[in-house]
């Protein structure tokens, strides 16, 4: 009989539910990361078009 495999199978599928665990944290974390990314590309592009914008409106004159 084999006294050991209770443990083995406890040991394996306590594992795999920490690897599981860490898995979706991982998946959340990098979701986080992209939309933080996301909002500051958006936010460095409307810099910059607003800064290219004041320059266009510097040459032509069309400011006020």
């Amino acid at each position: 009989m084999d006294y050991e495999a209770a443990p083995r199978a406890f040991v394996t599928h306590r594992a795999r539910r920490v690897a599981r665990e860490r898995h979706e944290y991982e998946i959340k974390r990098g979701r986080i990361r992209f939309l933080l990314l996301v909002v500051a590309l958006i936010f460095a592009g409307f810099l910059l078009a607003f800064s290219i914008w004041e320059h266009i409106q510097a040459l032509f004159g069309l400011g006020t």
